[in-house]
């Protein structure tokens, strides 16, 4: 008899520890926070008119991205895309293969081989 109630209290006092352990368990659950951070850089266009000597007029933008910034220069029978190669004070000098565009102040001077062009910017374009 002494046995059957020693055996009842010690199986009382484990039952009783294993329900306190299950009671003083934490919630171990992780929350995180994703951070997307955009690479796309900004770009911006602008586009203005220009006149040749004879008259024509040509589409030029200015499209500043990062690293590279480009000019477009679009007329009836073509377009020229070229990337910025360097700036010297008030000059903007833009260079791909052997075609070089020169900005400066409202003039654009296109050179490729021995044959230049020069474009003024149209009155009124700010």
């Amino acid at each position: 008899m002494k046995s059957i109630l020693v055996t009842s209290i010690v199986s009382l006092a484990l039952v009783s520890c294993q329900k306190e352990t299950k009671s003083n368990q934490t919630d171990s659950t992780l929350t995180t926070t994703d951070t997307i951070t955009s690479t796309i850089p900004e770009v911006e266009t602008e586009t203005y008119r220009y006149v040749a000597i004879d008259g024509s007029n040509t589409n030029v933008t200015f499209t500043d991205t990062e690293p590279n910034d480009l000019i477009t220069v679009k007329s009836a029978q073509l377009t020229l895309t070229v990337p910025k190669a360097q700036e010297l004070g008030d000059r903007d000098i833009y260079r791909e293969g052997d075609i070089e565009i020169v900005k400066t102040g409202d003039s654009l001077y296109i050179t490729q081989g021995t044959n230049v062009i020069e474009l003024k910017k149209a009155q009124g374009q700010d």
